[in-house]
Order: structure tokens, then C-alpha cells, then sequence
């Protein structure tokens, strides 16, 4: 298996130089090639990126594991795995990567692969979560800001959704044939967004599903409580106005110019969007 090592397009930055020095040192100490790129993901093709690899380790956030999955996706390489080292790392939180950044490289080079699924948006892909809506709009938000929020991590996240909900309106989409507005929108292949929410507890990225909820706007004073459940239990209370489901695949249309997450970057669409699961695209390789 020939691996190659992805890094953030910041790798210049000196926290990002010690990891990739670290890993080098790992791999040298033990015979094997570091090969890297610390390019721009989004300025070549997964063809010419990837070509004559076939596993290939995200080194960063949420970020660049979107990416990362993107180009995998496209160039139909298979072998993936993720040292975290972002801000938010919400789809290590749900690969349970902890431990030394040994340990990590010990587990990727050892473990077997295990089939891992993909998500798709249109034409990009999400291997942790997809929104539209409020939580949509606190991601830009937060990102946009993201010098002075990033520093609280969680009550940044926080601070985000209050200081956008009050401009919020309702997100106007036709979901099954009926036309809803809601507050969220959100499926997911992983469990957390937003630096650790557990949003969608339940989820699990091996099934063949994705977990879908959906909030009526008319409940949005109750989003504040339901994200406290989120952590000390009982959000499975929230009812009334609050829709969960498993799917393999979904159209829907935004009645308007929609800000999307997906995996914490944001997208503009309006219009029909298919939103579909491709089980076991993936081979992960780690914790």
C-alpha cells in the first residue's frame, strides 16, 4: 500500500511543520517512505493529485478531510485515514481517534481497513455531516469570525448561533412533497458538528444510512434547550416539530438562495438537490 500524506494548505505554520516533521521521524525510524502534499487541494484534479497512490492519510480538521474525500472520490482511490489536528475535528470524535500522535500512526499502519460511508450532495461529497438552515448560517458565521470565536471552541459556537438567530427567518424548501419551513436541516453520515454538538448521536458511518432531523422554525425557542440535551440526555423528548429519519437517499428543493455546510465549508445552492449515501466507498485505516 503506497500512502501518501495530505496537508492543510497552512502547513507552513510552525505547529503544522512539528506534526509533518514528527510523522517523518516516525516513518523513518521504522523503513518507510513519507511522501506528502501540502498543496491546495481545490486547485488540481484527485486524478492528478493522487495518482499511483492508494491510501492516503488527512493531516488537519474537518477542512481537510472534506477535501481529502472529495478528490478520493474522484480519482476512485479507496484507502483513507486521519491524523486530526484542526480546530473543530468533528469527524475524529466520531472515528474516536484519540491518543498520541504515535498511537495514531501505530493504528494506521496496523489496523485493518473497515468499509467507511460516503455522503453525497450534488456533486461534492460530506463524509461527517450536511446542513441547511440555522445551523447552516451559524457555520458561515462562526467561520467568518472565526479569530474572535475560535478561541471559545464550544461557547464559540454558541456565541455564533446567538448572534445569528436573531436575523434568522426560516429556511423555505419542499422536503417530500410538501413545502416546510424550518429551522435545520441536517443529515449525517457522522455524529457531531459545530466543535463537538453531538447532533445527531445515533448516527453511524458504516450502515448504509443517513440520519436526517428536521425542525419546524416555529420550535426554534427550543433549539437552546435541545442542544443542552444534546449533552446531559433526554433530546429524544424534543418532539413536536421535530422530525428524525434514516434514508438512503433524498431529494428536496430550496425555495431560495440556501448557505449549506457541508463538513464546516459553505456552498451556496437553491433549486432541487439529491442528497444520497454511497455505503463502504471508503476503506478506513486507524482507531
Amino acid at each position: 500500500m503506497k500512502t501518501l500524506f495530505v496537508f492543510n494548505a497552512s502547513a507552513g505554520h510552525r505547529d503544522m511543520e512539528e506534526r509533518r516533521a514528527a510523522i517523518e521521524a516516525w516513518l523513518w525510524e521504522r523503513g518507510l517512505p513519507f511522501h506528502y502534499y501540502t498543496g491546495d487541494l481545490r486547485e488540481n484534479s484527485g486524478e492528478e493529485i493522487f495518482s499511483g497512490y492508494d491510501h492516503v492519510v488527512a493531516v488537519g480538521g474537518d477542512g481537510t478531510a472534506f477535501w481529502t474525500v472529495n478528490k478520493l472520490m474522484e480519482a476512485g482511490v479507496r484507502g483513507f485515514s486521519l491524523l486530526p489536528a484542526g480546530s473543530g475535528n468533528d469527524l475524529a470524535r466520531t472515528l474516536k481517534i484519540r491518543g498520541r500522535l504515535h498511537d495514531q500512526l501505530a493504528a494506521i499502519f496496523s489496523a485493518p481497513g473497515r468499509p467507511l460511508d460516503v455522503g453525497q450532495w450534488q456533486e461534492r461529497y460530506f463524509i461527517n455531516i450536511a446542513s441547511a438552515g440555522l445551523d447552516a448560517d451559524v457555520n458561515a458565521h462562526f467561520h467568518r469570525h472565526r479569530d474572535r470565536l475560535r478561541k471559545r471552541r464550544l461557547l464559540g459556537w454558541l456565541q455564533a448561533l446567538v448572534e445569528t438567530a436573531g436575523s434568522f427567518d426560516h429556511l423555505p424548501i419542499l422536503l417530500h412533497g410538501r413545502e416546510e419551513r424550518l429551522a435545520i436541516c441536517t443529515l449525517g453520515n457522522g455524529r457531531y458538528y459545530g466543535g463537538g454538538f453531538p447532533i445527531l448521536k445515533e448516527a453511524e458511518m458504516d450502515d448504509g444510512l443517513l440520519d436526517l432531523l428536521t425542525v419546524d422554525v416555529r420550535r426554534i425557542h427550543l433549539m437552546i434547550p435541545f442542544i443542552i440535551s444534546l449533552f446531559v440526555g433526554g433530546s429524544r423528548r424534543f418532539t413536536r416539530g421535530f422530525t428524525r429519519e434514516r434514508i438512503q437517499r433524498l431529494k428536496l428543493t430550496l425555495l431560495r438562495d440556501t448557505q449549506v455546510n457541508l463538513d464546516g465549508e459553505t456552498f451556496w445552492y437553491r433549486g432541487e438537490v439529491e442528497v444520497s449515501i454511497h455505503p463502504g466507498a471508503l476503506t478506513y485505516y486507524g482507531q
